[in-house]
């Protein structure tokens, strides 16, 4: 047996099973919704800005779904570091302000992306974010930002109320 034939039969059971386990996480965290709460969410975890955009046409109320914790699109674009999707969910008037059940805003959970912290961060703020909302454990997003080990080091002067202005951001 070559090793294309063993890596292909491999590959073929690990992607089947990868292909399971989303759709099973996407029922569970959506348990007793309708499918039209389920898609928008569903289109932001495949990435296609016209199919967001589209679906934002359709359905203006889409920018205002939340799934099971509270999070709504904008909570999750934020989170998965998609600076397009967060324009396009801000300029279709998504609120920067949102707050999910556990009391994140979108700036509180674009801290934990993996991946342009800064942008989103940035457009967040140009929109009207208030990096200065509390979180339950009474920390602001600062506070928050300076004990993360993963932060951008160009987010910290962002949350900062002094240099927004001077930044230019309001």
């Amino acid at each position: 047996m070559s090793l294309f034939n063993l890596n292909f039969r491999l590959a073929l059971p690990v992607g089947l099973l990868a292909a399971t386990a989303l759709i099973v996480a996407v029922s569970l965290v959506f348990r007793g919704q309708s499918c039209e709460m389920k898609s928008v969410f569903i289109t932001l975890s495949h990435h296609d800005v016209p199919s967001l955009q589209q679906e934002l046409a359709r359905d203006r109320r889409a920018i205002e779904r939340k799934d099971l914790d509270g999070n709504t699109p904008l909570h999750i674009a934020a989170l998965d570091g998609w600076t397009e999707a967060v324009r396009v969910l801000l300029d279709a008037g998504a609120d920067p302000n949102g707050v999910n059940t556990r009391g994140h805003t979108p700036i509180h959970l674009a801290l934990n992306a993996s991946a342009n912290q800064y942008d989103i961060i940035r457009a967040l703020i140009a929109a009207g974010a208030d990096p200065g909302t509390p979180l339950p454990n009474g920390r602001s997003a600062k506070q928050t930002a300076e004990s993360l080990h993963h932060v951008d080091p160009r987010v910290l002067p962002l949350l900062a109320p002094a240099s927004r202005t001077v930044a230019g951001i309001r």
